[in-house]
């Protein structure tokens, strides 16, 4: 069962790609406003999570980190599936093709990350996918996820390897590359503008042609 945590856009995409919408939120803003929206759907659920750790997060993929892993614990959605996969986007950005994302996604894992060599070692943290086991390992990284030294993307990449390593169910590489709308946090550039979206297309093309290139 894929439940998509995401914006509420996600509710366009078929039910036999995403059957279920968790938006958790944990900046203590107002959900009244959604939950009208929302009305009475069974398939939606707006979660307040306690910004646990906020005052002394080392960094924001720390919390996000463990937003995701408090959210998972408390879905309703989650815990009445027989087999729940989470996909996690980031609540500002939309993955315009989410469902190819997922549907190309490779079986039998607990983690589904799209990672890159090149220009540096990092792993995508605006969209991935993971089993409650596979948040459950995440969790237990959460040291590592310091960003003292730089974006936890860069620690990730390590982490995500050295599960691997160690026997667990990790995909490093998406079958689809994701293609990211919205505007960034640190820097206010939108994905939408033309160099982004050239870079979007490289990446899509090299993907096919050499896929061991991890760019």
């Amino acid at each position: 069962m894929p439940v998509a945590s995401t914006t509420l856009s996600a509710l366009t995409l078929p039910r036999s790609v995403v059957n279920g919408i968790v938006l958790a939120e944990n900046s203590g803003a107002d959900l009244t406003a959604l939950r009208e929206l929302v009305g009475d759907r069974d398939d939606v659920e707006l979660l307040a999570v306690p910004a646990t750790g906020a005052e002394t997060s080392p960094g924001r993929g720390w919390l996000e980190t463990r937003l995701v892993a408090d959210a998972v614990r408390a879905s309703r959605l989650v815990r009445e599936s027989s087999d729940p996969v989470v996909w996690k986007t980031t609540g500002r950005y939309q993955v315009r093709n989410l469902a190819a994302v997922i549907g190309a996604a490779a079986p039998a894992a607990d983690l589904w990350f799209n990672v890159r060599r090149r220009p540096e070692r990092w792993a995508d943290m605006w969209v991935y996918g993971a089993t409650p086991a596979g948040i459950a390992l995440l969790e237990q990284q959460l040291s590592r996820m310091r960003e003292d030294d730089g974006p936890t993307e860069r620690a990730m990449f390590d982490i995500l390897h050295d599960l691997r390593e160690a026997g667990g169910r990790v995909s490093m590489r998406f079958g689809a590359e994701p293609r990211i709308t919205g505007v960034r946090g640190h820097d206010g550039r939108s994905y939408e503008d033309p160099a982004q979206r050239a870079k979007w297309a490289v990446r899509s093309v090299v993907r096919r042609v050499a896929p061991s290139l991890w760019i």
